[in-house]
């Protein structure tokens, strides 16, 4: 986890011992639970850096978006990635945590519990069943690109933006506004209607 702070610090982020030790509280949970439920299959030494710091990489650019209400919705939640690192920071958001299977939703309820994160709802459905009144939506390890756009397509109508993290490809489809953000190396699209 050191490594993590020297990184983030390295990206202009500073965060609070608070918020780091929470950060490292979910690292071990993370760590406990998937000896059981296989929640990443990444070994533990790439997690911190993987799955943490890029989680909190949108922190650089996330004030530039428009989120008046500051509510956010990670869809297809999993491990928590990004919406647990991004909710410990930031506390004045209310983070959806959008998960369709119910063990990665035991897990994030028993993080959000642990953590004492008042700012989290988990949501033990598929994207498709939800009507958020958010202005954010956050998608992670979605693919492909043009899947992931028509999933939350009446979001963007109603003028959210989704920050999806890009993994190889980023085609998306027609129609979309689409800005293209790199932070330390990693690539981020804001899409909007």
């Amino acid at each position: 986890m050191e490594k993590l702070k020297e990184k983030l610090e390295t990206a202009g982020i500073k965060l609070k011992k608070e918020d780091f030790d929470k950060l490292e509280s979910f690292f071990e949970l993370l760590l406990k639970w998937n000896r059981v439920y296989n929640l990443t299959s990444d070994p533990p030494e790439k997690i911190p850096e993987r799955h943490i710091l890029n989680s909190l990489l949108p922190l650089k650019f996330l004030d530039d978006i428009k989120n008046e209400k500051k509510i956010a919705c990670d869809v297809g939640s999993g491990a928590g990635f990004p919406g647990i690192p991004l909710a410990i920071v930031k506390k004045d958001w209310k983070f959806y945590l959008v998960e369709p299977r119910k063990k990665k939703c035991l897990f994030l309820e028993e993080v959000k519990r642990r953590l004492n994160l008042k700012n989290v709802e988990v949501v033990n459905k598929r994207i498709e069943e939800t009507d958020f009144d958010c202005e954010v939506l956050f998608m992670r390890a979605v693919s492909p690109p043009e899947k992931a756009v028509s999933l939350v397509e009446r979001y963007l109508q109603n003028g959210a933006t989704l920050v999806f993290f890009a993994g190889k490809s980023s085609k998306f489809p027609s129609g979309f506004k689409v800005e293209e953000v790199k932070v330390l190396g990693e690539r981020f699209f804001l899409i909007r209607m």
